[in-house]
């Protein structure tokens, strides 16, 4: 009885885990900066070239424009993931996995790396972020910084 027990509790928990591995949705980082323009956290999805050039060239000061020519727009969007004004450099920002939260929606989880303690940094205003390349969604996407 307790074996039988005990391997119930094996297998749903292995099963949970494999669930929650089938819910990550793949994704490839292709560019990061410093000075994205964007001043809040946050995340913009540009499922077209046209929108992703716009963007390009308004605010993403550092932003290679040839990374919309990359692209494959019918098959591919692009998401860039924005840490927020910080008061130096030595910030970054990772994903550290995107979720199926559903059928309609995907959370993206990013960290907002701080500097260490004893780096030296640029003493100007950053705006870091990082572009990322998936399958193209028609979910709804959310972004939600992680502490680690």
């Amino acid at each position: 009885m307790k074996t039988l027990l005990l391997a119930s509790l094996l297998l749903a928990f292995f099963s949970g885990c494999l669930a929650q591995n089938r819910s990550d949705v793949p994704f490839q980082v292709i560019a990061k900066g410093q000075y994205s323009g964007e001043n809040d956290q946050g995340l913009k999805v540009f499922r077209t070239e046209r929108a992703m050039e716009e963007f390009s060239k308004d605010r993403a000061q550092d932003l290679p424009k040839r990374l919309v020519k990359d692209i494959d727009w019918e098959k591919e969007q692009v998401l860039v993931i924005f840490g927020g004004q910080q008061s130096t450099g030595g910030y970054s920002v990772s994903v550290k996995r995107i979720a199926s939260v559903d059928i309609q929606r995907l959370q993206v989880e990013a960290i907002l790396h701080k500097p260490g303690p004893d780096s030296i940094n640029t003493q100007a205003l950053t705006t870091p972020y990082i572009v990322i390349k998936m399958t193209r969604q028609v979910a709804v996407v959310k972004v939600k910084f992680v502490v680690e």
